[in-house]
C-alpha cells in the first residue's frame, strides 16, 4: 500500500460517525467550534456535544450542513455524496436587492 492509499484510508475510517464528519468538514472549512456555532445559530457547547458523539441527531442539522456546505443527509448518516448539495452556498447568499 503506498502512502496515498494510507491516507485515504485514514480520512474514510475518520467519517465513520456525525461527530467524525463534522468535525472533519469542520476542521477542513478552517472553522472553530464557536464560529459554526454562531453560523449555524446553536450553542458552541452543541457543536461540541456533536462531536463528542453525544447527540446523534441534531435539531439544526440542515443548517449545520448548509454552513459546511455538505448535505444533510451526507452529514447524518454518510450515505449520500458529500457534496451532492449546493444548499450551503445557496442560503449563505444574501437575498437579491430590489
Amino acid at each position: 500500500m503506498n502512502k496515498k492509499s494510507a491516507q485515504k484510508n485514514v480520512v474514510i475510517a475518520s467519517q465513520d460517525t456525525l461527530a467524525d464528519r463534522v468535525r472533519h468538514v469542520r476542521h477542513e472549512r478552517k472553522l472553530t467550534q464557536r464560529e459554526l456555532a454562531d453560523l449555524a445559530d446553536v450553542s458552541q457547547q452543541a457543536i461540541n456535544e456533536i462531536e463528542q458523539g453525544n447527540i446523534a441527531r441534531p435539531r439544526k442539522i440542515e443548517k449545520i450542513a448548509a454552513v459546511l456546505g455538505v448535505s444533510p443527509a451526507w452529514l447524518q448518516f454518510g450515505n449520500a455524496d458529500q457534496d451532492d448539495s449546493v444548499v450551503g452556498m445557496v442560503s449563505m447568499q444574501a437575498p437579491p436587492s430590489s
